[in-house]
């Protein structure tokens, strides 16, 4: 395919899928959405899928209970699951088909070519803020999913290992910027906020970057601290694993007090 076919053939997805966005949000005054109950649907001569959710935090989405995840086909036509909403909702592709999560359920719905077989199932002890949406080694999916914090409990993180024996389990973690499967181990990268902490006094009011062992038991342990260098992450939620390395894109900060004399 050529590259300038490719280019308007994603374009054209990206249309399609800013025009579903404001026909799912403008509900009350447009034709009746094509949903579809979840138990007809399938991804055959699907090419692309978007998730329509309320994306505001601390506006009152712990009130909402309704969200949208759209199929669309390649000739623009498209079918609607509604779910009981996700704030930050992820949708996985993989090998064996698609993957997501709303505040009540687990999602699955394999290919055509694997027989258009499907799962859901109640996923107990979750709330509607999700932080990733990963694949692992044998082409399932884990989700992680934003407890929270309090004044006397730090921010905690809720693993769910998606459509699997392994039970769900709990690490104490800031929102991860990325996350990916080295091998066996889920790591994940955080930039945390230095405007207090006295590890690294000479980053003020800035991010440091930490790369985190968050498999089960592993103790949510720091395998890398960028200690005196301070980087944004750009490739927010993207990462991946080569050869036990985990790539991501990161941007180094300079300095905002630095001063450079530049002669008349």
């Amino acid at each position: 395919m050529k590259i300038g076919s490719s280019v308007s053939i994603v374009f054209k997805y990206f249309v399609t899928g800013i025009m579903i966005s404001a026909v799912l949000s403008a509900t009350a005054c447009t034709p009746a959405l094509p949903v579809k109950g979840f138990s007809n649907i399938t991804l055959e001569g699907v090419v692309a899928a978007i998730s329509v959710n309320p994306q505001a935090f601390g506006q009152g989405i712990e009130n909402v209970k309704e969200g949208y995840v759209a199929l669309i086909k390649e000739n623009g036509n498209y079918t609607v699951i509604r779910t009981s909403g996700m704030a930050a909702q992820e949708l996985l592709w993989t090998k064996k088909g698609l993957y997501f999560s709303d505040r009540d359920s687990d999602y699955f719905i394999g290919k055509k070519s694997d027989g258009g077989w499907m799962s859901k199932r109640k996923a107990d002890g979750k709330v509607p803020y999700q932080n990733f949406l990963v694949e692992d080694r044998e082409g399932g999916a884990v989700a992680a999913f934003d407890l929270g914090f309090t004044d006397k409990v730090s921010n905690q993180l809720k693993i769910i290992p998606m459509f699997s024996s392994q039970k769900p389990y709990t690490i104490t973690s800031r929102i991860l910027s990325a996350a990916a499967f080295c091998g066996p181990k889920l790591v994940g990268i955080t930039a945390e906020e230095n405007n207090s902490d006295k590890v690294h006094p000479d980053i003020e009011a800035r991010d440091y970057v930490t790369l985190k062992d968050l498999s089960k038991d592993s103790g949510n342990i720091s395998v890398y601290d960028s200690g005196g260098r301070s980087f944004n992450v750009i490739s927010y939620g993207n990462a991946v694993c080569r050869t036990s390395q985990l790539f991501s894109i990161l941007s180094e900060r300079v300095s905002e007090t630095t001063e450079k004399t530049v002669p008349f």
